[in-house]
């Protein structure tokens, strides 16, 4: 039913208001009331200024006070003070919300919540859709690979953004941080690690002696204080590291009554689980190594000194030192804060790991809650204007989270194109989205890629060429292009000697004997040497 008004008069103008308004008006502006209207509407109301303050506020965009005073012919005092009191009961926020505004706004809570609903759906229709291969180019990119970085600094702005990714150990100083730091030498992981800036943790024990590492930026844990743990010795362990300190293995050793054999077994189990680290990089070199890794110089034979000597005290005896319990052992740390600020790091460190995060990204990296955990995060930095969802990369549906200017970025490498660099990652490696946020392009034979550890993937201008298999006996092709391969397969043979002192071979090309593929004379002219298994990529 159609509500019925009446006309009144404020100040020199004459609108039309609800009859249900009547009393407001004439309570709070001295409107006389029109004849013929019911008693029961003229009743006293408690507030009529806050109500007729707040009207103007729910029928109105930004206003100001003296706007506000000015419609509703009262004094500015009055105006500002109904709109304090309206401000502690939440229903009016101030601000500044006209680009040309000027002095303090005004604005009702709802009508700034459909304000910023409307313009978050018109800057998400205001972007075009990028290609796969610009987005595949920009992560590279984004990731500093395609752009490496330079020295110590350069290294912990790489670590800054593979912030809590499980790496594969194998392939961190060989192939990850090199491809990000040009000039990367491990004394600079280990200054890092050393001044406290960097920690470490084990995430998980591979097939022979690698394991799974995460490096995280040292202002971003807490210490973690759980020593309970099912094995008594790996128990006592953890009790001996939980006052806080660091201890050399030999302390370890003489505290729990362990010889440094057994103290090995029961410590590095509990380093791949996260339980334990050190304060360098060091044991898990050598760890890495196995037995091709150098135990400590033995003492020095050369003669005691002559005051030594003239008072008979002996030297000190020294343990054989073991490689794999070098440094200071302590109890590893975890992410710093509450759940909810937890959650909120999380966010942060995947927007600034992919630049654009999808749901494929999330999934790959098993990030606790899932997507749908990070969705609900990322949706709340977008209401307060800190990201921006939108259809970024076409085909991966609407619910993609990005920066202001990694979409400015977008929108510049799409006019220009992908550029023509070429790239091999680990296939695991967040600089990879192929199998993560972008689906694998499709082969050229029936084996089918996977993101598994110890398989290699070479971009080039955006595009995914080749996919070598862990083990290095399967090499999947994407493209017929003789160049591109060429320049792609320069790439892998480089990564592979790089990664692994072991030869490899491959034996298939897409499903076939790589002696019969129609790329063997381009692994020929790639430097691989034909054998009769097939050919083979090291020293």
């Amino acid at each position: 039913a159609a509500r019925r008004v009446v006309r009144v008069r404020i100040g020199d103008r004459e609108p039309y208001a609800a009859i249900e308004d009547v009393a407001r008006l004439r309570d709070a502006l001295g409107v006389p009331p029109p004849q013929g209207v019911p008693s029961a509407l003229l009743e006293t109301v408690a507030d009529p200024i806050g109500d007729v303050v707040a009207r103007h506020a729910r029928t109105h965009g930004p206003f100001t006070v003296d706007e506000a005073s000015a419609r509703l012919t009262l004094a500015p005092a009055v105006v500002r003070s109904a709109l304090r009191a309206l401000e502690a009961q939440g229903r009016v926020v101030p601000g500044a919300y006209r680009a040309h505004g000027t002095g303090e706004e005004w604005i009702d809570a709802q009508v700034l919540s459909r304000l910023k609903r409307r313009s978050l759906q018109a800057l998400r229709s205001d972007v075009e859709p990028v290609d796969h291969a610009v987005f595949a180019d920009h992560l590279l990119a984004h990731q500093r690979v395609t752009r490496p970085l330079t020295g110590t600094d350069g290294v912990l702005e790489a670590i800054d953004r593979l912030d809590g990714v499980p790496l594969p150990l194998s392939a961190l100083e060989t192939l990850i941080l090199p491809s990000r730091v040009k000039d990367y030498r491990p004394s600079m992981l280990d200054e890092l690690t050393a001044a406290g800036l960097v920690t470490w943790a084990g995430a998980g024990a591979l097939t022979g002696r690698d394991g799974r590492v995460v490096l995280r930026p040292a202002d971003t844990v807490e210490q973690r204080l759980d020593t309970a743990h099912d094995d008594p010795d790996a128990s006592a362990l953890l009790e001996a590291l939980g006052g806080g300190g660091a201890l050399f293995a030999k302390q370890l050793s003489d505290i729990l009554a362990f010889d440094l054999a057994k103290l090995g077994e029961v410590l590095w189990p509990l380093v791949w689980a996260g339980r334990i680290t050190n304060d360098t990089i060091a044991p898990l070199r050598a760890h890495l190594l196995g037995a091709r890794a150098r135990t400590a110089p033995a003492p020095s034979r050369r003669a005691a000194p002559v005051s030594r000597r003239r008072l008979a005290t002996a030297r000190p005896m020294r343990t054989e030192a073991l490689p794999t319990l070098a440094g200071r052992w302590l109890l590893a740390s975890a992410p710093a804060g509450s759940a909810t600020e937890r959650a909120a790091q999380t966010a942060d460190a995947l927007l600034a790991r992919y630049g654009v995060v999808t749901r494929g990204s999330v999934v790959a990296e098993d990030v606790p809650g899932g997507f749908h955990g990070v969705y609900q995060v990322l949706k709340a930095f977008e209401e307060a204007g800190h990201t921006r969802r939108g259809y970024f990369v076409d085909g991966l549906g609407a619910a993609q989270f990005a920066d202001s200017p990694v979409v400015d970025a977008l929108r510049a490498r799409q006019s220009s194109g992908p550029s023509d660099a070429v790239a091999t990652v680990p296939a695991v490696d967040p600089a990879n989205p192929f199998g993560a946020s972008l689906p694998w392009p499709e082969p050229r034979g029936d084996q089918r890629p996977a993101r598994r550890v110890g398989a290699l993937t070479t971009i080039v201008g955006g595009r995914a060429v080749l996919h070598l298999e862990r083990g290095g006996r399967s090499l999947v092709t994407f493209t017929d292009d003789a160049a591109t391969l060429v320049r792609a397969l320069e790439s892998l043979v480089d990564a592979v000697v790089r990664v692994s002192r072991k030869r490899r071979v491959i034996e298939e090309v897409d499903g076939r004997s790589s002696l019969d593929h129609d790329v063997a004379a381009l692994l020929e002219r790639a430097g691989l040497r034909r054998t009769p298994r097939g050919f083979r990529i090291g020293p």
